[in-house]
């Protein structure tokens, strides 16, 4: 919109009904979580939940060094 007043006066009327809307989280107590990792395990930096949660995308990106694992004895 390209009249600011008119899209706060919008916004004024409209956020009443949005925040309504919302459904605010309940969060439970949850438990320590761990994770660990081997040095040959690349390009992943401990990280569970990217944008959203899929489990997949945790390690889209990770790969094996195999050289560094076969360097270590594994």
């Amino acid at each position: 919109m390209k009249d600011t007043n008119k899209t706060w006066e919008i916004l004024k009327e409209v956020t009443p009904f949005m925040l309504e809307q919302c459904v605010m989280g309940g969060y439970l107590p949850v438990p320590y979580v761990y994770h660990v990792w081997w040095p040959w395990l690349q390009n992943w930096f401990a990280a569970t939940r990217i944008g959203q949660w899929e489990p997949e995308t945790n390690v889209r990106y990770a790969w094996v060094d195999e050289e560094m694992k076969r360097a270590m004895g594994y």
